[in-house]
Protein backbone atom coordinates (compact mmCIF):
# COMPACT_ATOMS: atom_id res chain seq x y z
CA UNK A 1 0.00 0.00 0.00
CA UNK A 2 1.30 3.76 -0.88
CA UNK A 3 1.80 6.10 1.25
CA UNK A 4 -0.61 8.12 -0.43
CA UNK A 5 -3.38 5.74 -0.15
CA UNK A 6 -2.44 5.62 3.00
CA UNK A 7 -3.20 9.02 3.81
CA UNK A 8 -6.26 8.86 1.87
CA UNK A 9 -7.82 5.94 4.00
CA UNK A 10 -6.64 8.09 7.43
CA UNK A 11 -8.70 11.02 5.96
CA UNK A 12 -11.89 8.77 5.11
CA UNK A 13 -11.48 7.76 8.35
CA UNK A 14 -12.17 11.34 10.15
CA UNK A 15 -14.87 11.65 6.87
CA UNK A 16 -16.42 8.46 7.94
CA UNK A 17 -16.77 8.03 3.94
CA UNK A 18 -14.19 8.01 0.92
CA UNK A 19 -13.77 11.73 0.02
CA UNK A 20 -16.17 12.67 -2.79
CA UNK A 21 -14.51 14.38 -5.44
CA UNK A 22 -16.08 16.04 -8.60
CA UNK A 23 -13.77 16.66 -12.07
CA UNK A 24 -15.24 19.11 -14.75
CA UNK A 25 -13.55 18.50 -17.54
CA UNK A 26 -13.42 19.80 -21.15
CA UNK A 27 -10.28 17.03 -22.01
CA UNK A 28 -11.75 12.89 -21.80
CA UNK A 29 -8.29 11.92 -21.67
CA UNK A 30 -7.52 14.24 -18.92
CA UNK A 31 -10.36 13.52 -16.79
CA UNK A 32 -9.47 9.61 -17.72
CA UNK A 33 -6.29 10.22 -16.34
CA UNK A 34 -7.21 11.70 -13.59
CA UNK A 35 -9.90 9.17 -12.30
CA UNK A 36 -7.50 6.33 -12.85
CA UNK A 37 -5.43 8.02 -9.72
CA UNK A 38 -7.93 8.89 -7.68
CA UNK A 39 -9.95 5.58 -7.83
CA UNK A 40 -8.42 4.19 -5.26
CA UNK A 41 -8.86 6.99 -2.94
CA UNK A 42 -12.13 8.80 -3.36
CA UNK A 43 -15.37 8.73 -5.13
CA UNK A 44 -14.89 10.22 -8.73
CA UNK A 45 -17.87 11.85 -10.45
CA UNK A 46 -17.16 13.26 -13.85
CA UNK A 47 -18.61 16.10 -15.95
CA UNK A 48 -18.70 17.97 -18.92
CA UNK A 49 -17.41 21.32 -18.99
CA UNK A 50 -20.49 22.32 -21.57
CA UNK A 51 -23.05 20.78 -18.68
CA UNK A 52 -25.55 23.82 -18.00
CA UNK A 53 -25.43 24.68 -13.89
CA UNK A 54 -22.35 23.34 -12.83
CA UNK A 55 -23.69 24.88 -9.10
CA UNK A 56 -26.70 23.30 -9.39
CA UNK A 57 -24.73 19.65 -9.90
CA UNK A 58 -22.26 20.15 -7.32
CA UNK A 59 -24.95 20.96 -4.59
CA UNK A 60 -26.35 17.52 -5.82
CA UNK A 61 -23.51 16.02 -5.28
CA UNK A 62 -21.76 17.98 -2.70
CA UNK A 63 -18.04 17.02 -3.37
CA UNK A 64 -15.38 17.37 -0.71
CA UNK A 65 -13.51 18.24 -3.97
CA UNK A 66 -13.56 19.78 -7.54
CA UNK A 67 -11.27 19.61 -10.25
CA UNK A 68 -12.07 22.38 -13.33
CA UNK A 69 -9.80 22.41 -16.56
CA UNK A 70 -12.44 24.55 -17.88
CA UNK A 71 -12.64 28.21 -17.99
CA UNK A 72 -16.70 27.87 -18.44
CA UNK A 73 -17.91 26.66 -14.97
CA UNK A 74 -14.79 28.05 -13.15
CA UNK A 75 -17.44 30.93 -12.02
CA UNK A 76 -20.20 28.04 -10.43
CA UNK A 77 -17.25 26.01 -9.07
CA UNK A 78 -15.66 29.12 -7.24
CA UNK A 79 -19.58 29.96 -5.85
CA UNK A 80 -19.91 26.65 -5.00
CA UNK A 81 -16.35 26.10 -3.26
CA UNK A 82 -17.13 29.05 -1.30
CA UNK A 83 -20.22 28.19 0.66
CA UNK A 84 -19.62 24.66 1.20
CA UNK A 85 -15.49 24.84 2.15
CA UNK A 86 -14.57 22.21 -0.45
CA UNK A 87 -11.72 22.24 -1.47
CA UNK A 88 -11.15 23.64 -5.47
CA UNK A 89 -8.60 23.15 -7.86
CA UNK A 90 -8.44 24.96 -11.36
CA UNK A 91 -6.09 23.26 -13.84
CA UNK A 92 -5.25 25.21 -17.01
CA UNK A 93 -3.82 22.56 -19.77
CA UNK A 94 -2.55 25.13 -21.79
CA UNK A 95 -1.00 27.32 -19.54
CA UNK A 96 0.16 24.47 -17.43
CA UNK A 97 -0.71 25.62 -14.27
CA UNK A 98 -2.81 24.81 -10.98
CA UNK A 99 -4.09 27.10 -8.79
CA UNK A 100 -6.26 26.88 -5.52
CA UNK A 101 -9.06 28.19 -4.48
CA UNK A 102 -9.77 29.60 -0.72
CA UNK A 103 -11.98 32.05 0.34
CA UNK A 104 -9.07 34.88 0.37
CA UNK A 105 -8.58 34.26 -3.44
CA UNK A 106 -6.99 32.50 -5.65
CA UNK A 107 -3.08 30.56 -4.75
CA UNK A 108 -1.00 29.16 -7.89
CA UNK A 109 0.62 26.02 -6.59
CA UNK A 110 4.00 25.84 -7.88
CA UNK A 111 5.57 23.02 -9.85
CA UNK A 112 8.10 22.37 -12.55
CA UNK A 113 5.75 20.11 -14.42
CA UNK A 114 2.43 18.47 -13.80
CA UNK A 115 0.78 14.84 -14.17
CA UNK A 116 -1.96 13.23 -12.79
CA UNK A 117 -0.26 12.09 -9.51
CA UNK A 118 0.98 15.72 -8.56
CA UNK A 119 -2.28 16.66 -9.41
CA UNK A 120 -3.69 14.09 -6.86
CA UNK A 121 -1.37 15.08 -4.47
CA UNK A 122 -1.93 18.82 -4.51
CA UNK A 123 -5.82 17.96 -4.09
CA UNK A 124 -4.95 15.74 -0.86
CA UNK A 125 -3.31 18.47 0.36
CA UNK A 126 -6.25 20.79 -0.52
CA UNK A 127 -8.30 18.55 1.94
CA UNK A 128 -5.87 17.50 4.61
CA UNK A 129 -5.74 21.60 4.90
CA UNK A 130 -9.21 21.96 4.83
CA UNK A 131 -9.67 18.94 7.21
CA UNK A 132 -7.46 20.99 9.62
CA UNK A 133 -9.40 23.99 9.59
CA UNK A 134 -12.50 22.45 11.29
Amino acid sequence: MTSVVRHAEALGQKLGREPVVAIISRTPIFCEALVEVLEDIAEVRRFPADAADHVGLLRAVHPDAVVIDAEDGIEGATEFASESSAALLHISLVHGTLRTWHRSGWSQVENTGWSPESIRNALLAELYRLDGDS
